[in-house]
């Protein structure tokens, strides 16, 4: 796997070997940071939003696994779901200032991100324009927008741009990786043109079910 994956493998390594583990995802739990005066907050609804985050972060584990490109796939997901909360969430001027200057900086790696996913998928338009649909109106509306009286919601937002730096990294990371360096995609090559791959197709694309869907 480190034959295949490399230097993308060293930094997912990086990123959960850190104090906290990869993501925050604060915008997934934030009854971790309530301050509000409801003491009778449910400790069930509490342990859920706990688990969520966990599964979401091992569901981040297991993409890697299976491919580059299923990996890839998630973290443009997530990079977009976190920006929407980060957009609903902003209302202070100098937090709009530093929403839009996060997408300032990153925008050749959104825009490639938004190419590369569109190229994957068999389509090949190009954004038209700047920040075009960087966070799809979709997304917006199911943000979801914390009441300041109750949430630190400076300190989420926080939190999210240290996971959204996070995944910046790992989409850059990413890019310069080539299906010609998958080891499993070859693999999966091999047994399609196999003389006896008739009859076990649904076998090997079950097995293979992330990795095939970008030949």
């Amino acid at each position: 796997i480190r034959k295949t994956y490399g230097a993308l493998l060293d930094a997912v390594e990086a990123a959960f070997s850190n104090d906290k583990p990869l993501f925050s995802l604060a915008m997934y739990y934030p009854l971790a940071y309530y301050r509000g005066s409801d003491t009778t907050i449910d400790p069930i609804e509490n342990n859920r939003q706990y688990q969520v985050v966990g599964l979401i972060r091992t569901n981040f584990l297991k993409r890697f696994e299976s491919s580059v490109y299923a990996f890839e796939l998630s973290c443009d997901r997530l990079l977009r779901k976190l920006l929407a909360f980060v957009d609903v969430n902003s209302e202070m001027p100098a937090e709009r200032k530093r929403y839009e200057r996060w997408l300032d900086q990153h925008q050749e790696m959104l825009t490639q991100a938004r190419i590369r996913q569109l190229t994957l998928w068999g389509d090949d338009t190009e954004p038209e324009e700047e920040n075009e649909d960087i966070v799809p109106p979709e997304l917006l509306e199911k943000a979801t927008k914390l009441p300041r009286a109750d949430y630190n919601v400076p300190e989420i937002l926080a939190e999210t741009y240290l996971d959204l730096d996070q995944i910046a990294a790992l989409l850059d990371e990413s890019r310069s990786f080539e299906p010609s360096h998958d080891d499993k995609l070859k693999k999966l090559i091999r047994l399609l043109k196999s003389k006896d791959c008739a009859g076990r197709k649904v076998l090997i694309f079950t097995e293979f079910a992330d990795t095939a869907r970008y030949l």
